[in-house]
């Protein structure tokens, strides 16, 4: 028997744990019982994890899985595996753990029954070890509050940076962890789980994944059931999973992905991991215009030098080992992605109302009904959802008053996909004759991806000097290309230096 002591939980690996429970040497229970003192132990600085379930309920669950272990059963890679999952997707009653998107309006809500991903999850045999803390309704609150800030969880603080979040840093500066999803990161980098599921509308995924060190994919919207995850915009909506290794991965994409979509890979998707980039035609975009703005990131010369550097020194890495590179391609950026992006924020204003009022009905005992009653409630409720500092609720506002005619919300939505998608990456993709492209992640390709909904992964790259902040790239390519994307990170995996854990003490 593996001593517990002697479980490494910032190092290993989903895929490793799995092979320590097929030898023996461990037991699910064994690992819900290290993870939880890992939680207890490092969650008060870092607020990653916003509930746990009460014992009884995860310590019998992970005793029942450990029977069907012993009897021969075992139901896949997740199989006893304690994870993480963001606390926007509902959890049934049974699993011990609320559902509140950071948001006390939404504290007892009951939901009826698990998400779809989630009860994904839970049939292949993954544990849900806790609900992740995240930006307060997936960052759809308040402009300028700092990112992984929610009223019930606090502020999610990195786990590579120490003193915590700077309020003079911008909402998303290099000492904020990112969000939404910042906890699932988080907690993944600082052992909580080797793996946890997130949502992405706009860089919500693959943001704080970056900053943690983290493989992350975001899927092609669609390609995961979204239904009983508390929404932003369902134009813009998908879910993905984060993990420490590609493996894990391409394992998690298996799991949540809607078996019935015709680009799903019959055959799963662990075939692509070929380690390979010489069938691969890379497109890089130029890290001197893609990144974030002040109103977002506080401008260091020194991060911002680093990041271009070690990124056009990994471009030329790529360029001695993949088919084909073409630098700098002209992919939509400035004033006409500013302005997609300022369309897509109407468009999700005019969405979000109907959509609350859908998920609404799988709660049992819902507190809110309408944007308006949000935002009252918040109001009713200053003192917790509105504190110094955090007391912005102009987006919520915004949701209230917006109301598009059906031609105007068509009109918008049609200029804005085809920017992006038929006149954006599809265009270079074709034109280039390239299977990817790959930039700076801290950057505005969230709107690229976020408007045109097409997949994404995380390439992890290195660690800042500034502050030891992880900063990495990220790959985009055309609607169900994960297959693509996933040759791309198995290659990156192989290519890049191994992942540095964080340093809790």
């Amino acid at each position: 028997m593996v001593l517990m002591k002697n479980l490494d939980l910032l190092t290993l690996t989903a895929s490793d744990l799995q092979a320590l429970l097929t030898k023996g040497d461990v037991t699910s229970k064994d690992l819900v019982k290290c993870m939880l003192h890992q939680i207890t132990r490092y969650n008060h600085k870092l607020n990653a994890v916003i509930s746990t379930p009460p014992k009884d309920i995860i310590f019998g669950q992970a005793e029942a899985l450990d029977k069907e272990r012993k009897n021969g059963s075992v139901r896949g890679p997740l199989h006893g595996i304690p994870i993480l999952v963001k606390d926007n997707f509902n959890t049934d009653l049974c699993l011990g753990v609320d559902t509140t998107a950071g948001s006390y309006a939404f504290v007892g809500t009951q939901p009826t029954s698990n998400s779809r991903i989630v009860q994904k999850l839970v049939d292949a045999g993954a544990l849900v070890l806790g609900k992740a803390n995240l930006s307060e309704l997936a960052y759809f609150k308040g402009v300028g509050i700092p990112w992984g800030w929610s009223a019930l969880g606090g502020q999610t603080q990195s786990a590579y940076v120490s003193g915590g979040v700077r309020p003079d840093d911008g909402p998303g500066g290099h000492w904020n962890p990112a969000g939404s999803s910042s906890g699932s990161a988080v907690g993944v980098s600082a052992g909580f789980a080797p793996v946890s599921i997130g949502t992405d509308t706009a860089g919500s995924l693959i943001n704080p994944a970056i900053r943690a060190a983290l493989y992350a994919m975001r899927l092609t919207v669609g390609l995961a059931p979204m239904e009983g995850v508390l929404p932003v915009c369902p134009l813009y909506d998908t879910g993905g999973p984060m993990a420490k290794s590609v493996k894990d991965m391409a394992d998690m994409v298996d799991i949540i992905v809607d078996r019935s979509s015709p680009h799903v890979s019959a055959d799963g998707y662990a075939q692509f991991l070929c380690g390979d980039w010489s069938d691969l035609s890379v497109g890089t975009l130029d890290p001197a215009i893609w990144y974030f703005e002040k109103d977002i990131q506080m401008p260091y010369p020194e991060a911002t030098e680093q990041i271009s550097r070690e990124t056009r020194a990994a471009y030329e890495r790529i360029r001695g080992m993949a088919k084909k590179i073409a630098y700098n391609v002209p992919l939509v950026n400035g004033p006409p992605l500013a302005k997609c992006d300022s369309d897509g924020n109407i468009l999700m204003a005019n969405d979000f109302n109907h959509a609350l009022k859908t998920y609404n009905k799988t709660l049992g005992s819902p507190l809110i009904h309408t944007v308006e009653e949000l935002v009252k409630f918040n109001e009713e409720h200053a003192g917790k959802e509105l504190p110094t500092g955090f007391d912005n609720q102009d987006i919520l506002k915004d949701c209230v008053k917006t109301h598009l005619d059906p031609e105007t919300y068509e009109a918008l939505r049609h200029s804005t996909s085809r920017a992006v998608r038929e006149d954006g990456v599809d265009k270079i993709l074709r034109e280039y004759n390239l299977d990817v492209i790959i930039g700076p992640a801290d950057s505005d390709m969230e709107t690229v991806y976020g408007i045109s909904g097409y997949p994404v992964v995380t390439l992890p790259l290195g660690y800042l000097d500034l502050n030891g902040r992880p900063f990495g790239l990220a790959a985009i390519t055309s609607a169900y290309g994960e297959a693509t994307l996933l040759r791309v990170a198995s290659a990156w995996e192989k290519t890049f230096s191994k992942r540095r854990p964080p340093k809790l003490e």
